[in-house]
């Protein structure tokens, strides 16, 4: 048994947990259509009709909580029926993923949180950072529900807002969004261990501790990768790096810079993307915990068979991030190389990162919309195989 998993609680039916899983998938496969046609007719203002690969585009959008920003058809022109589907979508999605990930991380390493723990934590984590930040997110010219929605965006890590960018120096994205969103990258199972650890004096495991050291160390690396190349130590460059050491892990909100990026730094933004978050988070991306299992297993003179699930894991992904660039360069010839690897990123790694708002049609918008849905359910999938074959291993996807 392992150090993780306590002995003294029943052992969990994995026939009752698989039979949610089932439910969990089959509940958000049904939103993506049920998305597309209200986008498709009743998303935006004076009634008008959204084109076919913008609503499915937008359906997979808001559901994978990525958060690409449009044009047209951006928030702005939505009605506020239409920002509530947005909403509504964004929270479904996330709760997909904690609820799903959350199941299969604590199965895959041994805890015996039952599904209702599981269950209740993820609705109960969503609405109280949701709230609390639309709390704390309130101005007297501002809206609640425009409040609520960014704070739930930033929780979620989909980074919309309805009221447009915010200013490099905009204290608010310091001290609650990215904070928000870094919580909500933790995953679900240690934010549980860590309010079990509070409420109840209960010792997290060392997974989670873990998961703490590995989000602290990835967001000091990605910070000084993004300090080297603007080669001066300015206010400006202090600000945007910190920013965006959190930004490119999930959030991907727009945010306005005072000095844009030059071209070559967009392409260190990509793979900083493509990392993504934590396992059964409300982050996409390959996972910090595929990277450094791989690491480790390969400076081991005894590989462990997670070792090769995690070269697997890694190869695919990559495989995936070349196929979608090689597409969008196809498919879209203006493209610059720089901008289709934003882009695809973007798509796989559930950021919604990219150089400015997306202007594409047809096959190139279908091809992101495919990348996303994947980005957001193979690490799912793969993680569900995993809990069925390797328990009591590390979780990395």
């Amino acid at each position: 048994m392992p150090p993780s998993a306590d002995p003294t609680l029943p052992p969990c039916d994995n026939a009752r947990d698989d039979a949610l899983l089932q439910y969990l998938f089959c509940a958000y496969l049904a939103l993506i259509p049920a998305g597309t046609l209200f986008f498709r007719f009743g998303a935006l203002e004076s009634g008008a009709t959204m084109t076919f690969d913008r609503a499915v585009f937008w359906s997979a959008n808001a559901l994978t909580c990525t958060g690409f920003h449009l044009q047209p058809n951006s928030l702005a022109d939505f009605s506020t029926t239409g920002q509530i589907g947005v909403f509504l979508l964004m929270l479904a999605g996330a709760l997909f993923a904690l609820m799903a990930g959350g199941l299969i991380v604590a199965r895959i390493l041994g805890l015996a949180y039952s599904a209702t723990k599981i269950v209740t934590g993820a609705l109960f984590f969503l609405a109280i950072g949701s709230l609390l930040g639309a709390g704390l997110l309130m101005a007297p010219s501002r809206s609640f529900f425009a409040s609520l929605f960014e704070a739930a965006a930033s929780v979620t890590n989909a980074g919309m807002s309805i009221d447009g960018q915010r200013m490099l120096a905009d204290w608010h994205l310091y001290l609650i969004i990215t904070p928000l969103s870094a919580i909500g990258g933790l995953g679900l199972v240690a934010v549980l261990q860590l309010f079990d650890a509070f409420a109840c004096s209960i010792r997290p495991s060392e997974y989670t501790w873990r998961i703490l050291r590995l989000s602290a160390a990835a967001w000091l690396i990605a910070f000084f990768l993004l300090m080297l190349p603007q080669g001066t130590l300015t206010r400006e460059s202090v600000l945007t790096s910190w920013l965006y050491a959190i930004n490119t892990r999930g959030l991907g909100a727009e945010v306005v810079l005072p000095i844009p990026f030059a071209r070559p730094i967009w392409w260190l933004l990509a793979m900083l993307m493509l990392v993504g978050g934590m396992p059964g988070s409300t982050t996409g991306g390959l996972r910090i915990t595929a990277l450094t299992e791989a690491a480790s297993g390969l400076r081991s003179e005894t590989p462990t068979r997670t070792l090769r699930i995690a070269m697997i894991w890694i190869a695919l992904f990559f495989a995936a991030f070349a196929l979608v660039f090689l597409l969008l360069l196809a498919w879209q010839p203006q493209l610059a190389t720089d901008d289709a690897a934003v882009l695809a990123a973007g798509a796989l790694g559930n950021t919604g990162l990219s150089h400015g708002n997306v202007d594409l049609t047809g096959y190139p918008l279908h091809l992101l919309t495919v990348a996303m849905y994947t980005g957001h359910l193979a690490p799912l999938c793969f993680a569900w195989w995993m809990k069925n074959s390797h328990r009591h291993h590390v979780p990395i996807m």
